[in-house]
This record gives structure tokens, sequence and C-alpha cells, in this order.
């Protein structure tokens, strides 16, 4: 029986001889009493020891939130500088192999040149002594000497244009690198 208010409102004491309660009833109804109270003071302590045992999950919940918390922090830190490095060195890399490729095309395009040059010379030279030129200026190939020089000039001019579409060619793809990295 939970002591309520309707329990507290229905204790009666039947009034024995002359204006004195009956003993045994007073008794009987004190022990129930006795009873709930020893209940709700047992009950009392349970609900107490489990706000403490909240209370104290809390704060453990508290402190292992925020560590949590600090080693995301710190994982996402440490990614990011790696990550910054990462993009430095492939930034490095690129730059380093760009500037071998610059070197080794200017180097190319230098060989080709001077080669170039000389197979014309030869070829001059060639066409003077077995190509003996008509009164109209023409070797025996139907070639002048001045067109002969014009195709070496277009030459020339095709050689700088091939080097210059590699170039930017080169660019955009290092352009395209850079933008790689950087996503």
């Amino acid at each position: 029986m939970a002591i309520t208010k309707e329990y507290l409102d229905s204790i009666r004491f039947d009034i024995a001889k002359q204006k004195y309660y009956n003993a045994n009833k007073v008794d009987t109804r004190l022990n129930e009493l006795k009873q709930e109270v020893l209940e709700l003071l047992e009950e009392n302590e349970r609900l107490r020891k489990a706000c403490d045992d909240v209370s104290s999950a809390k704060d453990e919940i508290g402190v292992a939130v925020i560590n949590a918390q600090a080693r995301a922090k710190s994982a996402v830190e440490e990614a990011e500088a790696e990550a910054a490095e990462l993009i430095k060195r492939a930034k490095d890399e690129a730059e380093a192999i760009t500037a071998d490729a610059k070197v080794e095309a200017d180097k190319i395009l230098a060989d080709a040149k001077f080669q170039a040059s000389i197979l014309l010379e030869h070829a001059k030279d060639s066409a003077s002594k077995y190509a003996p030129v008509s009164d109209e200026g023409k070797t025996s190939d139907g070639f002048s000497l001045r067109q002969l020089e014009a195709i070496d000039r277009i030459n020339k001019q095709l050689d700088e244009l091939n080097v210059t579409h590699a170039t930017q060619i080169f660019r955009l793809k290092q352009a395209l690198m850079t933008m790689a990295t950087e996503k």
C-alpha cells in the first residue's frame, strides 16, 4: 500500500470506551505507516544512487566527448599539414621537371637548328657543284637559289612554330596539373 493523500485521509481510529482509541488498531495503523515510510526511504536511496550514477556517467561522457573533439581537431590539423606538404612537394617537383624539360627542349632545338644549318649549307654546296645554274638562275632540279633560301626560311618558321606549340601544350599540362593538386 503506497502512502498517498487518499491513504492518509482514510486513516481513522475508532473511539473505544469513553474517548479512548483501540490500541491494537492504532498499533496496526502505525505499523503500516512505518512499513510504508521504510519502503519510501529505500526507494529514495535507490533514486539518489541512480541520480549519482547518471551524474557520474554524464561527467565521464563529457570528458570523453572533449577528448574525442581534441583528437579529431588534432587529426584534421595533421592531415591539413601533410596535404600542404604534399602539394608543396608536387609543385616543386613539377617546377623542376618543367625546368629540366625546357632546358632539354632548348638543347634539342639548338641541336636541330645547328644540324639544319649544316645540312642546308651542304645542300647549297652540293647544288652549286652538281646542279649548274642555267641562264635563268635555276638549278637542274628546277629550283633557284632564292627558292632554296625561301624553303629554308619556311622550314625555320615551321620549326619555331612547332616549338611554340609544344611549349604552349607543356604549359597547359602544367596548369592542369597545378589545378589538380590544388583541389
